[in-house]
């Protein structure tokens, strides 16, 4: 038997009509995998930015823990130096006391500076 024209345009038919739906179911399933690649990258962003966050807040609180250590012991310091100011000065004996004021009221008295 001879293959009619008909024939060949019909199966040429078939086959185009047969790719295409292959074509689109390939074009489906590609379509799905994008869509779960998609949002698996949006799921690691989410937790990459969950445990960056994490990061930062322990950074603060480590930040916030040594300004106030700093603040205590600056405080300390500076607590320290004033009651060693205060020593002397209470350490002064009356005889002292009177010395240094005979000096400054003589160079006021002359109109210096002491």
């Amino acid at each position: 038997m001879t293959a009619r024209p008909n024939d060949s345009k019909t199966g040429d038919l078939v086959q185009l009509v047969a790719t295409e739906e292959r074509l689109e179911r390939r074009l489906a399933e590609a379509k799905a995998e994008a869509g779960r690649v998609v949002e698996a990258a949006q799921e690691a962003v989410r937790s990459r930015e969950a445990g960056l966050e994490a990061e930062l807040a322990e950074v603060g609180r480590g930040l916030e823990a040594s300004a106030a250590a700093e603040r205590v012991a600056r405080v300390s310091e500076i607590d320290a130096a004033a009651r060693a100011e205060i020593a002397a000065f209470e350490g002064l004996s009356p005889e002292r006391i009177a010395e240094l004021a005979r000096y400054v009221v003589s160079f006021v008295a002359a109109g210096e500076p002491p």
